[in-house]
């Protein structure tokens, strides 16, 4: 972050190639070294981008209209993107969103007018989305502190958005390449892609829900063999995530476990933030959908993360939040007995993704994993006990498992 490199998990850490100052050596150091960085990133986007291209063909697309667009500068930076306004001649400002939930669904989302991949030339010099720009503020959940008639005008909103969501099924797992003719491609996403040989490659679509889940934990797993996650203490997490694929198998019925299924479309970053609202407490819509995938129904439809209580969720305990079990209250008062249902059970699939997020802390995903085989393989253990156990029989394991002896060499040397 500091000085725009990339050091693998076992040198981000302090050695000799990465001689950048820490948080916890010398934070405001760090900060500044942190924004020139991203000074310099904007700045060589800024020689890239041609913005005249760009109001030309938004021009264009509304018949001619002559439009505007500000400098780049650091107010245009917003996550992963940059966000212009583009104005108008006639007073209408537009920016850019997902094609398939503003055609096809009932989900409040910005309308598209045009997209360019950055794999695809163009005058513009870079890749770009036009979209409408719409009014609203980021929801912040917990710090909204609603009362009880407004926190459930949002949850109503939001079950007639998982309702119209359920509408629309996929016949394999995997994100959305194209919106007519429909067509679901490898999901895009760093916990699911790898580099080989110099090419970036990503798993998936897959035709079941067994395939899916088996492949998201081998990919977990290839990373700590790759020395990509968990660098410090590998073989623990490791022999976890093994027990996860037995307790991933176990969970699933015979019958669904190789049957295609229906799939449906979820929200990847659903914290909170990428929600809309008024000053009346309207969905205005929903933004951000760069990482949604199609999921088997019980995860596309457990409840969204800003429901969750993040203190009580990190502490182990599976219970719904307050907002949760209303939430699925309202899905079932509604008729969506089969959505309320999802997002009651819809631990597990928070757990599971959670387990195998390479951004979850070490300590945190002991206490995912811990919760998930709770959940599943109805055993509850402390997670010290449980990896003592397992390292006492690492020495069985150690001859029938080559990635568990990789691991254990890699401490030895």
């Amino acid at each position: 972050m500091a000085c725009t490199k990339r050091f693998c998990m076992l040198h981000i850490n302090p050695c000799p190639e990465h001689e950048c100052p820490t948080f916890e050596t010398d934070e405001k150091s760090v900060n500044e070294a942190a924004n020139r960085a991203l000074e310099a990133e904007l700045a060589s986007i800024a020689r890239r981008v041609q913005l005249s291209a760009l109001t030309e063909r938004a021009a264009a697309l509304r018949g001619g209209i002559a439009c505007s667009a500000p400098d780049l500068s650091m107010e245009a930076l917003s996550g992963m993107n940059i966000h212009l306004t583009l104005r108008f001649d006639d007073g209408v400002d537009e920016a850019a969103t997902l094609t398939f939930l503003s055609t096809k669904t009932s989900v409040p989302v910005p309308r598209v007018y045009d997209v360019s991949l950055p794999s695809q030339p163009n005058d513009v010099g870079v890749g770009y989305i036009l979209m409408e720009k719409l009014e609203g503020t980021a929801m912040d959940w917990t710090e909204l502190r609603l009362d009880a008639q407004a926190q459930t005008k949002v949850l109503e909103q939001f079950a007639d958005i998982f309702a119209s969501l359920s509408q629309h099924a996929f016949p394999l797992i995997g994100c959305l390449q194209s919106c007519d003719p429909t067509v679901v491609g490898p999901l895009v996403s760093e916990n699911a892609a790898d580099v080989i040989d110099g090419t970036t490659r990503c798993i998936g679509p897959f035709k079941s829900t067994a395939d899916y889940l088996t492949a998201v934990v081998d990919v977990a797993i290839d990373h700590i063999l790759q020395r990509e996650s968990q660098v410090q203490d590998p073989v623990g997490p490791y022999l976890a995530l093994r027990e996860v694929q037995n307790s991933v198998r176990l969970s699933l019925p015979e019958a669904v476990r190789r049957a295609p299924a229906e799939f449906f479309l979820r929200h990847m970053d659903d914290k909170g933030d990428q929600v809309l609202l008024d000053a009346a407490h309207n969905i205005v819509g929903i933004i951000d959908w760069e990482w949604a995938q199609t999921l088997p129904k019980e995860h596309a439809f457990a409840a969204p993360l800003f429901m969750v209580d993040v203190g009580s969720y990190y502490d182990g305990i599976d219970g719904l939040s307050d907002a949760e079990a209303q939430f699925a209250d309202i899905l079932e008062r509604k008729g969506h007995a089969g959505l309320a249902e999802c997002v009651r059970a819809g631990r597990a699939s928070h757990r599971l993704a959670h387990a195998v997020d390479e951004g979850s802390a070490p300590d945190d995903v002991k206490v995912h994993l811990r919760s998930f085989r709770r959940l599943v393989q109805k055993v509850d253990e402390e997670w010290e006990t449980w990896e003592a156990r397992a390292m006492s029989l690492k020495g069985l394991k150690h001859d029938r498992d080559p990635g568990l002896r990789k691991l254990l060499d890699w401490q030895k040397a």
